[in-house]
């Protein structure tokens, strides 16, 4: 970002509408952060995982570390989270946990940006 060529990050730039408007198709593939979680991410939020209250559930690779990690990350919605990457299934869990925290609701977020001024979003 320099001001010149591009004024805002990418995400920014798309809710703001600073995007060109031609027809996009946007997404994600399942197990999109594969190469880093399974090539050795010991746990499923990058940022999260760096941070010394998490070190007791590193690598999150047991279910009792992985729903240990998601109570310390997400508090009184823990067992919302937890409905939908259940920790009886830690290293598949943390995986589509990874993906979706990375790609899937950064797609999202562009495609209803889009989609509520009206832009062509498939």
């Amino acid at each position: 970002i320099d001001g010149d060529s591009m004024e805002t990050d990418a995400i920014t730039g798309f809710v703001d509408g600073e995007n060109h408007k031609v027809p996009v198709i946007i997404g994600s593939n399942a197990n999109e952060t594969g190469l880093w979680y399974m090539g050795g991410s010991p746990y499923p939020i990058q940022i999260a995982g760096l941070s010394p209250a998490f070190s007791q559930y590193v690598p999150v690779n047991t279910s009792e570390k992985y729903e240990g990690f998601v109570r310390q990350l997400f508090g009184s919605a823990a067992d919302k989270v937890l409905s939908f990457y259940p920790a009886d299934t830690p290293i598949e869990s943390g995986l589509r946990m990874s993906t979706d925290s990375v790609y899937t609701v950064t797609a999202q977020i562009i495609a209803e940006a889009m989609a509520n001024r009206g832009e062509d979003v498939r």
